[in-house]
């Protein structure tokens, strides 16, 4: 667990860490990327 290694501890809340691992938190622009990425196919393929 990183809140058991001392530096991590030092620089973040308990709180921090606990959102920086919530999956919730790194989904918001999932489909944009997506989009983007599709996009970039489509080009590729012309």
């Amino acid at each position: 667990m990183c809140s058991r290694t001392p530096e991590i501890a030092a620089a973040f809340s308990a709180d921090e860490l606990e959102a920086m691992f919530d999956p919730m938190n790194h989904i918001g622009v999932s489909g944009e990327i997506v989009d983007e990425a599709v996009e970039l196919a489509r080009l590729a393929i012309k």
